[in-house]
């Protein structure tokens, strides 16, 4: 498998909330579009170096790309709203897209956004700061379902509950600038409520192989490899390689169809009872 592809850098991120909406069924059928963010009114010009947008959406984040930043993702609070700090260019208009995204990776329609930074113009009033003031320091650990922090995880999700320790290549819970390794065996850790995403960029005839060990007795892991959306990121379904044995290991061997970027997702299949536990993967 050749391995030209640079390590995507997450640049704005929080951690990935309990991704309920997954489907774990081998045979399962594509799931349903994801309705777009609706945002509220955005300024048109802003004399700060970022513009605070603000919406509600049905997805678990809100991801807006086209910023000089890089892409930013942001969690969605209780209730389903969302207030992003987005970089935007010193000079002349930046067109930005927010999405949302689902919590098995499925990306919305992008909601479009021009905003040109001006310095004489009217101050656009509070930035996004802490937009829910029930939200607390820290998690109170339990199980009432409860983000009490506002970051995305609830009771035994929260790293601070679960004590899991995540491993070096986090944060990629979701197919937002997803890291790459190169060819190799690689010690991994997957936390309760957490996926691991990987990427690959290869030329059509390559081939992506990866071997991934567990202790199926400690967590049933399973694999799905996806091409990745048109614009690098988010997954265009059905997954193009699948295993979901019920062993100690997983395999994907693919040769790809077409060039491009494919995201490999490792995942827990028994996500609703919040499972932890090691595994290695390997890679040629």
């Amino acid at each position: 498998m050749r391995r030209r592809l640079a390590l995507f850098f997450l640049v704005a991120a929080c951690s990935a909330d309990d991704p309920i909406d997954k489907d774990k069924r081998p045979d399962a059928a594509p799931a349903a579009d994801l309705l777009p963010p609706e945002l509220e009114p955005v300024v048109e010009r802003t004399p700060r170096t970022a513009v605070e947008v603000k919406g509600e959406t049905e997805g678990s984040r809100v991801v807006a790309t086209g910023s000089p930043g890089g892409t930013v993702v942001t969690v969605v609070l209780p209730g389903g709203t969302f207030c992003q700090e987005t970089p935007i260019a010193a000079e002349g208009t930046t067109t930005l897209r927010f999405f949302a995204m689902a919590g098995d990776g499925r990306l919305s329609r992008g909601v479009p956004v021009e905003v040109a930074h001006d310095a004489t113009a009217p101050d656009p009033g509070p930035a996004c700061g802490d937009p829910v003031p029930s939200c607390g320091d820290a998690e109170e650990c339990g199980a009432d379902g409860v983000d009490d922090d506002c970051n995305g995880w609830a009771d035994r999700c929260d790293l601070a509950c679960s004590d899991c320790q995540e491993d070096v290549y986090e944060p990629n819970d979701f197919p937002v600038n997803v890291p790459t390794v190169a060819a190799g065996t690689y010690d991994m850790e997957l936390c309760p409520c957490r996926d691991d995403w990987f990427a690959f960029q290869v030329d059509t005839g390559d081939r992506i192989h990866a071997v991934i060990d567990f202790v199926h007795a400690d967590i049933d892991i399973d694999a799905r490899l996806y091409l990745s959306g048109p614009e690098g990121y988010g997954i265009v379904e059905p997954p193009v390689a699948s295993s979901t044995g019920t062993g100690d290991q997983e395999v994907i061997d693919h040769t790809a169809a077409m060039a491009g970027t494919y995201f490999l997702r490792v995942y827990p299949f028994r996500d609703e009872d919040d499972p932890a536990g090691a595994y290695s993967i390997a890679l040629d």
